[in-house]
């Protein structure tokens, strides 16, 4: 994620994220979010609903040791949530499978020598990648 975005997710979700100036021996969180700029929205939606929650239950906070894309969708992963704020990021995780990483329009999984992503139409032609089902064909 570019720094511009990067810069908005910890000023505005500190406690959320506080993990990014954390050592690597604690916290992959340090290495900052391991996705494109596509889901900044999601990221950013996701936040606000998880302290909106907080503040609303007075539930704590939880601590987000990483955040990446994985076989084309967004991992986010936390320590010491509740079942609602397991609910809250699957919601927008899942959301992940429909956007696409790179420009946050609608995408679907695309493929490129094993490697996953979600991508529109638009990207998957410009960087070379294949609809899933198209790839299982040429197997």
């Amino acid at each position: 994620m570019n720094d511009k975005n990067t810069k908005y997710l910890l000023e505005n979700f500190p406690e959320l994220y506080k993990g990014f100036y954390m050592s690597y021996k604690d916290t992959a969180m340090c290495w900052g979010f391991e996705c494109c700029d596509g889901w900044f929205e999601i990221i950013k939606n996701l936040s606000e609903e998880l302290y909106a929650y907080t503040e609303r239950t007075g539930a704590r906070l939880p601590e987000v040791t990483q955040v990446k894309e994985k076989y084309g969708t967004l991992r986010y992963y936390i320590m010491h949530g509740t079942e609602e704020q397991y609910k809250i990021i699957d919601k927008w995780c899942d959301l992940s499978e429909t956007t696409c990483e790179e420009t946050g329009k609608p995408g679907k999984l695309r493929v490129k020598w094993g490697w996953y992503k979600t991508l529109s139409d638009e990207m998957a032609k410009e960087l070379g990648y294949q609809n899933v089902e198209e790839e299982k064909e040429m197997e």
